[in-house]
This record gives C-alpha cells, structure tokens and sequence, in this order.
C-alpha cells in the first residue's frame, strides 16, 4: 500500500441492527429460494466498513527467505498511473500486485495524475445469524451482542 489507504465505515447503531433483523430471513428467502444459491446460516453479511487503496502488493514464499532484500518496485508510465511489482534477488518468491494496467481502463483519462484510491483491501462486516429455533424464527443474533436482536 504504497500510497497509504482510506478508511470508510458505516456507523453500526440500533437502527442499521433493527433493519437488519426485519430484513435478514428475506434475504436469506432470496438468495436461497430464488436465485438458488447454496446459502448457509451465517454466510450472509452486511458489510459496514472497507479500507481502500490505490495499489497493494503481496508476496509469499515457499522455503525460508535467505537473506537478501525484497522489493516492492515502482514502475512509472509515459501516460496513466504507475503499476508495481516484487523483486526479490534471491527467488523462490511468489508475489502479485495491483491493479494492473488493463483494470484502469476507461476509469481515467490520460490527463488525470491523481491515483484512484479505487482497490479494496480490508473489509468490515455485521456479522449476524437466524436462530435455528422455530419459536425464535424472527431474531437475529449479532455477533457483537450476547442477547438477539429483536424485530
């Protein structure tokens, strides 16, 4: 993340967690009768918070790392913005990073020097669950409470 990040997050109070437990068991419906989707009780998330960023990087390596220097490089264009990559001397490396030239496209115009902080990195969720329990069919649990949240 060579040009640091943005952090946007969305303000999790009462009123998100009440609208999430009036309209979770519909979405669950949705996603599950409707668009066929093999949905488990707890993989749906509402995301309330993300980190963007310009450009990332990332590297892994297979065997210890003999001593040595790795590097996350700039690489500067004629026209639109720089693109990144690893150099390591030693090898034995993997690493990847982003985006890549061709995920600009029509995002910007050859003019604009600013960098879009467009890449998402981290993401933030509301994790919650319907209760298996017939009786307790309409409460949802979130993850960050000990007792449910009611309608």
């Amino acid at each position: 993340m060579p040009d640091g990040a943005i952090a946007e997050d969305l303000l999790v109070n009462n009123a998100i967690r009440s609208y999430v437990a009036k309209h979770a068991r519909s979405w669950y419906h949705f996603l599950h009768e409707v668009q066929g989707e093999e949905l488990e009780v707890g993989e749906l998330r509402v995301v309330c918070g993300v980190d963007k960023v310009t450009a990332w990087g990332v590297a892994s390596f297979g065997r210890k790392v003999p001593r040595g220097r790795i590097e996350f490089r700039k690489i500067d264009h004629a026209a639109g913005p720089p693109t990144y990559d690893w150099h390591y001397p030693g090898g034995g490396g993997h690493g990847e990073a982003g985006p890549d030239e061709s995920e600009w496209g029509g995002l910007r115009q050859a003019t604009d020097t600013t960098p879009i902080r467009n890449q998402c990195v981290f993401v933030r969720t509301l994790n919650f669950h319907i209760a298996a329990d017939i009786s307790m069919a309409h409460q949802i649990h979130s993850s960050s409470l000990d007792a449910p949240v009611g309608r």
